[in-house]
């Protein structure tokens, strides 16, 4: 059985590397392959990530209203906003619904919405053990509870589990009873700019006619 080579190395390199480990990506070889990065370079660039790194933990947390990001001022504080909710000039009537808050940036990086979001944290999928109950679903209905909003944008995964919490949020939507139900759209879903139709599958075809408008000069 062979032996794990890294009792050779001092304290310090062994704690580093079973830190590392515990990224997504990141086996034992490449762990090493950091480390030694990491020594080779300048003492004040590695302090440097140190601190950012430190930071990250201590200053960043979920947005109060949407779970995007953000970061507190102080460091007592437990809840901040983020920059799109704390910006009076975002269209509070309109939110987008995603799963992810890379999504939130990889929708606003378009230029084209200037609306608020919402972060689900996930989609609902029962194979991975994740239900609604494990989702910022409760807080999106309070926000809607609240009033104030027109109309919900859901910019979720066109496969099965992004179907499944789609519908899932329309029914609850639907089961708040509210006399002002906003209204329920999705972004459309469809061949990709670029890519012909022997790329696309079925129900992507499907949506694309679906989502057909009409053709302009």
């Amino acid at each position: 059985m062979a032996k794990d080579v890294r009792v050779y190395y001092p304290a310090s390199i062994r704690a580093a590397l079973e830190g590392l480990t515990t990224l997504p990506g990141l086996g034992p070889r490449s762990a090493e392959r950091m480390v030694q990065h990491l020594l080779s370079m300048d003492t004040e660039l590695v302090i440097r990530l140190a601190d950012s790194l430190r930071g990250l933990v201590s200053r960043v947390r979920p947005c109060a209203v949407c779970g995007f990001y953000a970061e507190i001022e102080e460091a007592e504080a437990v809840e901040a906003k983020c920059v799109f909710c704390a910006d009076a000039r975002r269209d509070s009537a309109l939110v987008c619904v995603v799963e992810q808050p890379q999504d939130v940036v990889r929708i606003e990086s378009t230029g084209a919405f200037a609306g608020l979001f919402h972060v689900l944290g996930g989609r609902i999928s029962p194979l991975d053990g994740v239900g609604p109950e494990d989702l910022r679903i409760a807080p999106l209905l309070a926000r809607i509870r609240a009033g104030g909003i027109g109309e919900l944008i859901f910019a979720l995964g066109g496969d099965l589990e992004g179907e499944t919490t789609a519908h899932y949020l329309v029914d609850c939507v639907s089961r708040l009873g509210l006399e002002h139900t906003p209204k329920l759209t999705r972004i459309a879903q469809g061949v990709p700019v670029g890519s012909g139709l022997e790329f696309a599958d079925a129900a992507s075809i499907q949506r694309a006619l679906g989502s057909r408008t009409l053709f302009e000069d």
